[in-house]
């Protein structure tokens, strides 16, 4: 603020010299003006604080507030009042004790000191871009991660939890289901994506040379594969066969990791709470890998394998289709409560499941979005300042060219000629950073994603043409509101 009006007070500066004011009284009261902004400034702050944290709890899912740690707020405001003073201080000495007001003593032309000035510009540019960028890349990247083919079609599936409750009333609350309009297939299973697997070790008979190999495993009924929309890469789907009770199903992951090279029909050693002594179980199929953990993780081998066909595992899987409705939820939550009186019926969309992976990212991209609000308003009074500064100091120069007939765009382009490296350079430096925060965040997930150029290049053309057209605004305004003629005649 100091550095921006420092031209058009140094004549108020000047005269209180003159009377016989000392420098250090004049940067006294210049620091008191600053102390007296903070303390303004962090009142208001803390109004618009409490008014809108509610609303900000709701929108980011969170619970913030204000006093709840003292020592923590003090601390922040402690903090935020020494970096206010110290910001304002350290360019009113400059004012003061070195320049423009000791040039206007002297009777020159006051000085743009583009330097200090220009630094200020180039560092609130380089925050807003990076914040930009930043969020662009991310928000980018997870709507690639959302929208890619996990394996299975999430967006088809409604999966009710808890349903190893049905015990053996799990085949009436599935014939009751399967005639419901909008179902097209029922399935249960152990796990599904999205909720944590179990994994064991398994031995595969003709493997060598080790045959013990480490397996991710669930238990479904035949119909999951269908269900899930799985894909059949070689042999057969279990649970077609009586006999598919001591069949299992590979992913192509377990085949590739391992070495396997005939999958169907190897044999594979089962010891688990069903038996009471080891079983050789066969390879009947091998499916289509599928992320059935988070995207954070790759792909581990699995094996699926049949539970018992009387009995619930822990989710009922459903595919729909557009007939589903509030009617068909009623209904297969009326069959629920037949079943399992009193017992609470949750059921959602599969694609819940997938997405609370990223709950938390979108979570820190709001909050992102929160700052990138309050760094542009930064910027913008930034801008806003710096076209006042540029003005002053050119404002001799100005003068004389609208005395010889300049147009104003012709003006304005002058005093926007020092902005557009300021500008380059502030976007060159936060691009390279972004890129690799950026990168840095598409590395933690296993899924492979292409970097958000488009998006990213697109926000480096709207924070030059923002930046332009501001600053030549602010500056048409200046020369039609402060007439640069005025200064020949004084």
């Amino acid at each position: 603020t100091t550095e921006a009006t420092s031209a058009s007070r140094t004549a108020e500066l000047q005269s209180l010299l003159l009377m016989g004011v000392s420098r250090f009284q004049l940067f006294r009261r210049l620091k008191i003006e600053i102390i007296v902004h903070s303390i303004v400034a962090a009142f208001l702050a803390l109004v618009i604080v409490e008014l809108l944290i509610s609303i900000v709890n709701g929108l980011l899912g969170i619970q913030l507030g204000l006093w709840e740690a003292d020592y923590h707020s003090t601390g922040v405001l402690l903090f935020v009042g020494v970096i206010s003073v110290a910001a304002g201080i350290l360019p009113s000495y400059r004012f003061v004790y070195g320049y423009p007001l000791a040039d206007g003593l002297r009777l020159r032309h006051i000085q743009s000191h583009f330097g200090f000035k220009g630094f200020i510009l180039f560092a609130q540019i380089v925050l807003f871009s990076f914040l930009m960028f930043v969020i662009i890349g991310m928000w980018s990247t997870l709507v690639a991660l959302r929208s890619s083919n996990p394996g299975f079609d999430a967006r088809k599936v409604m999966v009710i939890e808890r349903s190893d409750l049905l015990g053996t009333k799990w085949p009436d609350f599935k014939a009751g289901v399967e005639v419901v309009p909008g179902v097209d297939g029922v399935a249960t299973a152990r796990s599904i994506p999205g909720v944590l697997h179990s994994t064991s070790s398994y031995k595969v008979s003709n493997l060598h040379p080790d045959p013990m190999v480490l397996l991710t495993v669930n238990e479904v009924s035949p119909e999951f594969f269908e269900v899930m929309g799985c894909e059949l890469k070689n042999g057969a789907f279990i649970g077609n066969t009586q006999s598919d009770s001591l069949a299992v199903m590979l992913n192509e992951m377990a085949v590739n990791k391992y070495g396997i090279i005939k999958p169907v029909g190897e044999l594979i050693e089962i010891d688990n709470y069903r038996y009471t002594r080891s079983v050789d179980m066969v390879v009947k199929g091998v499916i289509g890998n599928y992320y059935f953990d988070d995207y954070t993780n790759p792909i581990n081998p699995m094996i699926i394998m049949l539970a018992p066909g009387h009995e619930a595992q822990n989710f009922v899987l459903m595919r729909i289709n557009g007939d589903f409705g509030r009617k068909a939820i009623r209904q297969i939550e009326a069959d629920w409560n037949k079943c399992l009186p009193g017992m609470p019926f949750a059921m959602r969309p599969l694609q819940q499941f997938v997405d609370k992976q990223f709950t938390d990212d979108f979570r820190m991209l709001r909050i992102g979005l929160v700052l990138l609000i309050v760094s542009f308003y930064v910027f913008i009074t930034g801008l806003i300042a710096f076209a006042g500064s540029q003005y002053e100091s050119n404002v001799y120069k100005l003068s004389v060219r609208m005395l010889c007939g300049a147009p104003i765009y012709s003006l304005v382009t002058m005093l926007s000629i020092r902005l557009l490296w300021i500008i380059v350079v502030g976007l060159g430096l936060s691009l390279l950073v972004s890129i690799s925060v950026i990168s840095a965040f598409q590395g933690v997930f296993a899924v492979p994603v292409a970097f958000p150029w488009i998006p990213v290049l697109t926000g480096v053309f709207i924070v030059i043409a923002v930046s332009v057209a501001l600053f030549a605004l602010s500056c048409f305004s200046l020369l039609k509101r402060k007439h640069a003629l005025l200064h020949l005649l004084r």
